[in-house]
């Protein structure tokens, strides 16, 4: 089964998308748009600002964002992946 981040990645590649191009249009840093894409829950601040991240990218990308967040949260352990705020997230990205 594919998780979130394969099929957020496989749709920006399929639509010619850069990380930078969804990185202004969503506001989400890339660095944290690289995480979630290869799953490395470690790297993203708590689950709640995950499923943001999930929905802005997966509206952006006109995806189904209901079915993104039921994978998110059957993949997502919060035991697995204890949440941590990174400092980058306190920088929002300026237009």
């Amino acid at each position: 089964m594919r998780t979130v981040g394969q099929i957020l990645k496989e749709e920006r590649k399929n639509k010619l998308y850069t990380l930078e191009e969804i990185e202004k249009a969503t506001k989400i840093r890339k660095e944290l748009l690289e995480a979630l894409e290869v799953g490395q829950y470690s790297k993203l601040p708590p689950p709640t600002f995950i499923q943001g991240f999930i929905k802005n990218y997966g509206r952006f990308l006109k995806l189904d964002t209901e079915k993104l967040l039921a994978i998110f949260t059957r993949e997502f352990s919060e035991g697995k992946h204890p949440p941590r705020v990174l400092e980058t997230f306190s920088n929002p990205v300026d237009n």
